[in-house]
């Protein structure tokens, strides 16, 4: 029950009443109180992010990069069998997004394991060492440093991957 305590000229609810309202109104929207669903059994849940290399100094072309996929490489695996797509969350971004921060790239449910390298992009890309080691029913946060760059003057933009970083989350 709110209780409203009455003022000279207005009326208010008490502190405590306020934030009851405020805690219900978000229990009510699922958006906000909804975990994400675990990975399925026996494979870890991937998400790919993009930030710009650096001490990259070099200014950022504007414009779109296309991206059809990043692929993780199974440790032990022959170097043209083994690769794994992740498929990307979008086909393309505007490299200004880049220029803000990060880009969210790719989340997947992977099968558990080792993997040992990574690469992306449309041609497949040159793949950079990783020692990457995927949890069955964890989470796992890979952020790709990149850096821009325009084959041919005014051609289409691409994405050079210069390093891997990991981050393991329960």
């Amino acid at each position: 029950m709110i209780r409203w305590r009455t003022g000279r000229r207005r009326r208010r609810a008490s502190g405590f009443a306020v934030a009851v309202a405020l805690i219900g109104a978000a229990a009510a929207d699922g958006s906000h109180s909804t975990p994400p669903p675990p990975p399925p059994p026996g494979h870890g849940q991937i998400l790919v992010r993009v930030v710009r290399s650096p001490g990259d100094a070099a200014p950022i072309p504007e414009g779109e990069v296309k991206l059809d996929t990043v692929e993780l490489h199974r440790a032990g695996a022959g170097p043209d069998e083994g690769w794994v797509p992740l498929p990307p969350l979008r086909p393309a971004f505007a490299t200004v997004e880049l220029m803000g921060g990060q880009v969210w790239v790719a989340n997947a449910a992977v099968a558990a394991g080792q993997f040992d390298r990574v690469r992306m992009g449309a041609r497949g890309g040159a793949p950079i060492p990783l020692a990457l080691r995927l949890v069955s029913g964890q989470w796992t946060t890979l952020t790709l440093e990149v850096r821009v760059q325009q084959s041919p003057p005014r051609g289409p933009l691409h994405l050079e991957l210069r390093r891997a970083r990991i981050l393991s989350a329960q």
